[in-house]
């Protein structure tokens, strides 16, 4: 009994307790399929931001694509007529760079478009992009829209401006995604980057006159609070 605890400790320590149910159960003669579909569908949290990861446009690739994220978007509502652009985001489809591009339907349904960041090929569209939480999220992605519209009428910078100036404020980065939003009452781009050294930030680029927003300082939350 002694040898099989430490032996379990042992595959606990290096496959994690996965490894340790699998061992257990083959040992009493458990068939280990079930487990084995269990843990394919249900990835940890490494597995999870390694997958995370692979989607990943690192800066190298980012600096060699053809197509800005407004072509991308412009090239994707074009092929939807009516739609109202939610978002874009640069990443990865089995190693190539594209843009997945969300939109509201003239139906009020919400779809992904993948735009071949090089080409500016529709590679194909998402009719379910929220999976089995569609409904869920459908009325969220119309108001969503709504807001995007809304906003974009009132922005006098396009979504590649906004990124040409975090980019330059931020030499060497990334830009990961950009959405048009409202904060105290300010049209701003919030253009997430992935910085030269690796780490993810955000930067505000105010919509009307280019500037960029000072960064927030957790540390002013909790000062108020101790005043």
């Amino acid at each position: 009994m002694k040898h099989l605890t430490e032996k379990l400790q042992q595959i606990t320590k290096r496959f994690g307790i996965l490894g340790m149910v699998l061992a257990l159960a083959g040992a009493i003669g458990i068939p280990t399929t079930a487990f084995a579909v269990a843990a394919a569908n249900n990835p940890t949290p490494m597995q999870e931001q390694k997958a995370d990861d692979d989607e990943k446009v690192d800066a190298q690739q980012a600096a060699t694509v053809k197509i800005t994220q407004d072509q991308a978007a412009e090239i994707a509502i074009s092929d939807n007529e009516g739609a109202t652009l939610i978002g874009v985001e640069l990443e990865k489809d089995n190693g190539k760079p594209v843009y997945a591009v969300d939109l509201k339907t003239a139906e009020g349904n919400a779809i992904e478009v993948t735009v071949d960041a090089m080409s500016g090929d529709i590679l194909g569209t998402d009719t379910n992009p929220e999976g089995d939480n569609k409904d869920e999220n459908d009325e969220n992605d119309a108001e969503e829209a709504d807001d995007a519209a809304t906003l974009a009428g009132k922005a006098e910078l396009t979504a590649d401006q906004a990124n040409e100036i975090a980019l330059s404020a931020n030499p060497g980065a990334t830009i990961i995604k950009t959405v048009l939003g409202e904060e105290n009452g300010n049209i701003i781009y919030e253009v997430k980057i992935e910085t030269k050294e690796g780490k993810s930030s955000e930067v505000k680029v105010d919509a009307k006159n280019g500037s960029v927003l000072p960064e927030e300082n957790d540390n002013d939350d909790n000062d108020g609070e101790n005043d």
